[in-house]
């Protein structure tokens, strides 16, 4: 989806880095994962279905404060590229639920 999201961004020069930075990646996915453990621990998620659909609602509200945010006060995303990224981190966040739902239920 790269192509996708580089056309429906506006450009200016200096906005994209060469490489993204690995470290930070890694640890922003890390955190991510630790935030939706923990709430999957305080509501007993232990289900690979409600894991799914917790992470789904979960990644899909987190995503839309993020995007309506950033729609709120940068010229940076296109209308149709917010939507795309909300349903996309959707659908990872519900695959995510899943396997934590999954985890959960090894106990």
């Amino acid at each position: 989806l790269m192509d996708y999201y580089t056309s429906g961004i506006t450009q200016y020069s200096g906005l994209m880095k060469t490489e993204p930075v690995m470290w930070a990646l890694a640890l922003s996915n890390l955190v991510y994962g630790t935030l939706m453990a923990y709430i999957f621990s305080l509501g007993n998620i232990n289900t690979v279905k409600k894991g799914f659909v917790t992470g789904m609602i979960l990644s899909f509200l987190f995503t839309l404060i993020l995007d309506l945010s950033f729609y709120a006060q940068y010229n940076l995303y296109s209308n149709s590229l917010i939507l795309m990224d909300i349903l996309v981190n959707a659908v990872f966040g519900g695959i995510l639920g899943a396997f934590l739902g999954w985890w959960m239920s090894r106990r």
